[in-house]
């Protein structure tokens, strides 16, 4: 009788370990079929979620940039307009050279010649090279940029030059101005 005891709790242990072994075969085909793959997915939709928050912020930050820079381009687009120089067309060149002349002779520069250049066409004005020589002791030629800047904004001073004779302090400084008149553009209505 003994023996088969022993048979049957040999027997047992052998079924035992059987029952184990499938429990912990079931036990990892469970943890890699269902709770492995829901693990991982978790992770990576908790990554997707933080970088999706990311994306949100930038978006955020974005839309309140582009709304802010859309009113400082208002703002810059009103004051552009508030302050725009009204130009005159080149029709009125005659015009603009008698009230150079004029404003020269009103301070002491006398012009010996001037010259016209040829208008380019611009995005929103024209330019025309102005090219005015003469002579004039170096206040009177100071006087007359100062004057031009106030009298006619829509004439830029590209460069001037003044030069005398320092061993005959007397004579008179010939001066050449190198001006831009901003014109209206040929296309204006």
């Amino acid at each position: 009788m003994m023996s088969a005891q022993r048979r049957g709790s040999g027997s047992l242990y052998s079924v035992d370990a059987a029952g184990v072994a499938v429990c912990v075969l079931l036990t990892v085909l469970a943890y890699f079929g269902a709770v492995h793959p829901h693990t991982v997915a978790a992770t990576e939709r908790i990554a997707r979620e933080a970088e999706l928050a990311t994306h949100i912020t930038g978006a955020r930050k974005l839309a309140t940039s582009e709304s802010s820079m859309s009113r400082r381009l208002e703002a810059l687009r009103q004051t552009l307009s508030d302050d725009a120089l009204p130009l005159d067309d080149t029709a009125k060149l005659n015009r603009r050279l008698a009230r150079m002349g004029d404003l020269a002779t009103e301070c002491g520069l006398t012009i010996d010649e001037i010259r016209v250049g040829d208008a380019e066409a611009r995005s929103h004005y024209q330019t025309v090279p102005l090219e005015l020589k003469g002579r004039a002791d170096f206040q009177a030629a100071v006087t007359f940029l100062n004057r031009l800047h106030d009298t006619a904004p829509d004439i830029g001073v590209w460069s001037f030059n003044l030069s005398g004779n320092p061993r005959e302090p007397e004579s008179p400084t010939t001066c050449a101005f190198n001006l831009t008149w901003y014109a209206a553009p040929e296309d204006r209505p």
